[in-house]
């Protein structure tokens, strides 16, 4: 062979022989980091094997050409919704009780004096109500009161008098609320309410001077249909349990009767046209939802 021919072969050979030198110097020794460009380390490297779902990587199938893409956190957005739906009366049953605190800036004809308005007594009302839509509760409260007073006039109080009255009053009023917000902490609404109102009031007197006594009563009544409106809101202080605060108007027209009690007392008046009522007032209440 000549020196021509042999020198080709020659260095093929050397060629060959330092290829497995130069592969087993590129890898790195086992557990080492290794290095990039800019000689920042990769932080993986002889840690062991990583979860991809544990390092938030998407894995994307075998054979696809899509690169692996980083999971995004759940939008704080979603959460805060979700937590709102709590707070929706839609299909959930309510029980409440409130009270009413209610005036009459209209003079009737049994104040006194007739010019002033009146200050009613707080009229304790429990209800029962349901969310026929995410907009719209429906139910129906049953109000009332009782008082009790004492004529303690100065003719009366020296011919040795005993002049009571005793009262109720109540008033059924089946209601509509409409929510311009249909889930939240705080759900306004407007709501209409009709139904009828009553109250009733007997006066007994007793008593006199010796010779003159006295055992008489009569009894007043009065009924009518009552409308109204009214704006406020639930604050909800648990998703099954809300404090109601709403101010309030209502008009009524009321019948009366007067009847006299005791023994050959005539027959009752009969019901005639007594008056127009309009109360303003501020309603507080607490309901349980479920």
């Amino acid at each position: 062979m000549s020196p021509r021919t042999s020198l080709p072969v020659v260095a093929a050979g050397l060629l060959l022989w330092q290829m497995p030198n130069r592969a087993h110097a590129v890898q790195p020794a086992e557990g080492e980091a290794t290095g990039t460009a800019d000689g920042r380390g990769d932080a993986t490297a002889g840690a062991g094997p990583v979860d991809a779902e544990d390092a938030g990587v998407g894995v994307a199938p075998v054979g696809s050409r899509e690169a692996p893409t980083r999971s995004a956190p759940a939008a704080s957005g979603g959460t805060r919704a979700a937590r709102g739906a709590l707070y929706r009366p839609e299909g959930k049953y309510r029980v409440h009780l409130d009270v009413d605190f209610l005036i009459q800036p209209r003079p009737n004809d049994y104040q006194e004096p007739p010019e002033t308005t009146q200050v009613l007594r707080p009229m304790l009302g429990i209800g029962f109500g349901h969310g026929v839509h995410r907009h719209l509760v429906v139910g129906a409260r049953l109000a009332f009161n009782f008082h009790r007073s004492r004529d303690r006039t100065e003719d009366v109080l020296e011919n040795d008098i005993v002049s009571v009255t005793r009262g109720t009053a109540g008033a059924f009023l089946p209601y509509l609320e409409v929510l311009p917000l249909p889930a939240g902490r705080i759900l306004p609404f407007i709501s209409m309410r009709a139904g009828f109102a009553w109250e009733v009031a007997t006066t007994r007197v007793k008593g006199g001077p010796p010779g003159a006594m006295v055992d008489l009563g009569a009894r007043a009544s009065w009924i009518g249909p009552t409308v109204g409106l009214g704006a406020g809101a639930h604050f909800f202080l648990t998703p099954a349990c809300s404090l109601d605060i709403a101010a309030l108007f209502d008009t009524r027209w009321l019948f009366a009767r007067g009847r006299e009690l005791g023994a050959g007392a005539p027959d009752p008046e009969p019901w005639k046209a007594s008056q127009t009522l309009m109360n303003l007032g501020l309603g507080l209440g607490l309901s349980a939802w479920f």
